[in-house]
């Protein structure tokens, strides 16, 4: 009997001290992750780059000249040229918003849109890494600059369900019954952090494996729905699925994916009403594709277990786009196709290039992709300005002026030209 107890004193000790060890673990991951000095909670916009931040970024493993991109931000966030550069995003004239592809961590100022515009016109840019439609909402608010044009870049990646990171993702974990759960690993860093990695295991499960689905899928007909009934429902599962439904006809869709989207359309109608309404304010949405959008792109990102997508395979968002125009009043532009035109454009001159317009590894959009959408959104925006379709914009962009700027580094051929000419 005696023997019996002091086994079981054993059993509740040693539970104890690995109870202990983890929860002890967990609470150094979430103090060492807590004390990062790039990403900051925010009560505006839930969370984005700290204030007046100064830091460095490391950028060797693309294949582009520089190696370090240094990051200035002022007190709400968003990027300054230098240090000490005061900002009035109430003022501007031009206001972008986004995720990543805005935020462009591995661009310099200089190389960037806003950058690109801000010697000609007042223009403020916010954004960061895996916000969406929610956070573009507050961002609106933050800035609050009235008889301005806002361009506001939704990515494709908040309409997919499989992305905790989606407007569905956030919204949805509200309405489960684990919401208390979720809700605190959202919130906490080191949660975060393990639930990454133990998503990185599940997806590198070869049980799991799109591979042979991809191509399939991509290949098949628009409307031919076929191709994603016969995909296993562990890889319905994967983060990379999303992209592959949304490259059909809605009709193929299945009733998750669809609510996903019509949850984004519905924040994309309550941006719009404040910017008009509360603002004064024009604002045009723009559909952001992937990098397996295009053959070529991304090349080394596209192929890990998150995607899965083979780099001469492409990946189009043709049917998302088709739906979310058809039921919206809001100016949406599509920009699959205007970067399609420029990556051909491109390859005239340089046949044999990959990862032009999207980083190799990061993903987002390379300093080629933000002088050759700075360049068409010019022209884009002087021909609505003249027209008298949906789609005008404010005349108080002062985009026009720099059309006809003669010495303005956008009208250089390497815009769209010789890509030996250009930098990254």
């Amino acid at each position: 009997m005696g023997r019996k107890q002091s086994w079981r004193r054993i059993v509740s000790v040693s539970l104890m001290l690995v109870g202990v060890i983890l929860v002890a673990s967990f609470a150094g991951i979430e103090i060492y992750l807590r004390t990062d000095q790039v990403r900051c909670d925010r009560d505006d916009t839930t969370y984005g780059y700290c204030p007046e931040l100064n830091y460095i970024r490391d950028v060797t493993l693309e294949d582009i000249k520089y190696k370090k991109v240094d990051i200035f931000t002022d007190k709400y966030g968003g990027r300054i040229p230098k240090p000490g550069v005061k900002t009035d995003p109430k003022n501007a004239d031009v206001v972008l918003i986004g995720d990543a592809f805005v935020q462009a961590g591995a661009i310099p100022y200089q190389k960037t849109m806003y950058g690109l515009l801000s010697s000609e016109t007042n223009v403020y840019a916010l954004g960061y890494l895996s916000w969406n439609l929610i956070q573009f909402g507050h961002a609106a608010k933050l800035i609050n600059a009235k008889q301005a044009t806002y361009l506001v870049f939704i990515g494709i990646n908040d309409f997919n369900p499989n992305d905790s990171r989606s407007v569905y993702g956030e919204l949805g974990a509200d309405k489960s019954t684990l919401s208390i759960t979720k809700r605190f690993v959202r919130n906490s860093k080191a949660a975060v952090s393990i639930y990454g990695q133990a998503k990185k295991i599940y997806f590198q499960s070869s049980e799991n494996s799109m591979t042979a689905d991809v191509a399939s899928v991509a290949n098949s007909h628009y409307e031919d729905c076929s191709a994603l009934a016969d995909v296993p429902d562990g890889v319905k599962r994967k983060f990379g699925y999303g992209f592959l439904v949304y490259t059909k006809h809605a009709k193929c869709w299945d009733n998750v994916h669809t609510s996903a989207v019509d949850l984004a359309i519905e924040r994309i109608r309550q941006i719009g009403k404040y910017v008009n309404e509360q603002l004064q304010s024009s604002v045009v949405f723009f559909l952001v594709p992937g990098g397996w959008s295009f053959e070529r792109e991304y090349t080394a990102g596209r192929q890990t277990k998150f995607y899965e997508f083979p780099p001469d395979v492409r990946i189009s968002h043709r049917g998302i786009a088709e739906y979310i125009k058809g039921k919206t009043s809001q100016t949406i532009v599509d920009l699959e196709p205007i970067l399609g035109e420029g990556l051909e454009r491109y390859r005239e001159n340089c046949p044999d290039c990959t990862d032009i317009f999207y980083l190799k590894h990061d993903g987002h959009w390379t300093a080629n992709t933000h002088r050759y959408l700075t360049r068409w959104l010019v022209d884009w925006s002087c021909r609505q300005a003249d027209s008298k379709t949906p789609e005008k914009l404010s005349k108080q962009t002062k985009f026009c002026p720099i059309a006809n700027h003669k010495e303005t580094s956008l009208n250089s051929e390497t815009a769209v030209g010789d890509p030996s000419q250009a930098s990254n």
